[in-house]
């Protein structure tokens, strides 16, 4: 009987180079597969990076516009509410203790009125507003202007106080002044009146 050849120092037949060439081809395709794996989240990250800077860049002019918005806000809110105080402070003085300065504020207001309803500025006499007086607001309300002209004067030169009876006199045709410009404004019109105006 013959002994048995040892084989195992003999070169590989084809069929097993194809099975090691097989293996390392997947070895370096699953190399390369997992090597672009590896890549592919950091691409991913520069990308989302990239997109949120945009975003920031973006967002700016607006959050830029937004701050200017809310300043020139805060201005106008500052702006009313000092304005609303002075017309608080006004109204206040319609109804002091000393009745001729408190006259003379009523009927200095009540032109005002009549100036921003479209009644002309007149220099000299007051008197000289009555013909428009009459052909806006009738010949009752001029009448009634007379009158109260005549208390403001009194106020003003007399050197003696008014009496109640004037001085409630003057109030009633602020308030009926008011009630006149007032009517022939919409809604709108009064609100610029309070609040871009400050007429009342």
């Amino acid at each position: 009987m013959m002994e048995q050849t040892d084989i195992s120092d003999y070169p590989a037949g084809d069929a097993d180079m194809e099975n090691n060439e097989g293996s390392m081809e997947d070895s370096q395709v699953g190399n390369e597969d997992s090597q672009q794996i590896a890549d592919q989240p950091e691409d991913d990250k520069t990308t989302s990076q990239d997109e949120e800077e945009n975003d920031e860049q973006a967002n700016w002019p607006m959050i830029i516009l937004l701050i200017l918005l809310l300043m020139m806000m805060l201005v106008y809110f500052t702006y009313i509410v000092r304005m609303r105080m002075k017309i608080y402070q006004l109204n206040k003085s319609f109804y002091g203790s000393n009745l001729n300065e408190a006259a003379m504020k009523l009927y200095s207001y009540t032109l005002k009125l009549l100036h921003y309803d479209g009644i002309k500025k007149r220099s000299g006499s007051v008197y000289s507003y009555e013909d428009d007086l009459r052909q806006k607001y009738g010949t009752s309300y001029t009448n009634e202007f007379k009158e109260v002209s005549k208390i403001n004067q009194m106020a003003v030169y007399s050197g003696k106080d008014i009496s109640e009876e004037d001085y409630q006199f003057v109030v009633k045709f602020k308030d009926l002044t008011l009630g006149k410009v007032l009517k022939t404004k919409n809604v709108f019109q009064r609100l610029k009146m309070r609040l871009w105006d400050f007429i009342y």
